[in-house]
Formats: structure tokens, sequence, C-alpha cells
């Protein structure tokens, strides 16, 4: 009878216990993530500086070439397969109409171009996501990367 009342308290105060430790390794993890790529960063800052045909006014932009150099040409990679796939819906979308236009066609062959037409543009729309995901998540990692630079 007594540890019923307890319970809620109890469950409480293991949230709240899980919910610190989970903000802890959060933070935790931010801050050697910060640290990883501002030590890429300053690495490469000082490869650039120490370099003859170094350019105070272009710098900045080849500093963030050269350290996000894997992550862009991932994110115009994942860019062109979207487009790719677009064109295809395109495609498709025209044989679906000529289809349509044919009087003597099949069902089958109608429910074919749908399901294709349906299945790629669920396909567009999840590559779509993750190509706008990884641009912001880009973005956030040349911010904090900038950010760390500045207060190192």
């Amino acid at each position: 009878m007594l540890f019923t009342w307890c319970n809620p308290i109890i469950s409480y105060v293991n949230k709240t216990n899980n919910l610190q430790h989970a903000c802890q390794c959060t933070e935790m993890e931010e801050k050697d993530s910060t640290s990883n790529l501002t030590s890429r960063i300053v690495h490469n800052f000082d490869n650039m500086i120490n370099a003859s045909n170094f350019n105070y006014r272009w710098g900045i932009v080849k500093l963030m070439m050269v350290t996000f150099k894997i992550e862009i040409i991932l994110i115009i990679l994942l860019g062109c397969l979207i487009e790719l796939l677009s064109l295809g819906t395109v495609f498709l979308t025209s044989f679906f109409v000529d289809w349509i236009k044919d009087e003597d066609s099949t069902t089958l062959v109608g429910f074919a171009y749908v399901l294709s037409l349906s299945g790629l543009l669920i396909v567009t729309l999840v590559f779509r996501q993750q190509y706008f995901m990884y641009g912001k998540v880009i973005g956030i990692n040349v911010r904090k990367a900038i950010c760390g630079m500045i207060y190192k």
C-alpha cells in the first residue's frame, strides 16, 4: 500500500535522470563532432595559408569546399539522381497519356503504368526528403565549424 503512491514519484525521478543522461550524451557527442570539424578546418586552413598562392578573397569558400568535399559531392550526386527520377516520371506520364488515347489497349498495361508511376513518385519523394535533410545537416555542420573556428 505504501509503495503504490510512491510509484509515480519514482517513475518521475527515473524519467528525469534518464532525460538528464540523454542530454549529457547529446552534449558530449555535439562537442566531439564540433571539435572534429574544427580540427579538420584548422588543419586545412593551415595547409592553405602555407601555400604560395593563397587568395584571401576566396579563402573561406575554398576552405569549406576542401573540408566538406565528400559531403558536397554526395549531395550533388543525390540531386542528379532525383532529377533523373523526375525526368523518368515525365516520360512515364507521356506513355500513360498515350495509353489513354489508344482505344485498343488492355487495362493491365494501364494498371502497370499507374503502379510504376506511383512507385516512381514515392521513391522520388523519399530521395528528395533525404536530399533536403542532408543539405540542412551540411549547413549546420558548416555553421558549427565556422563558430568553432571563431571561438577557438
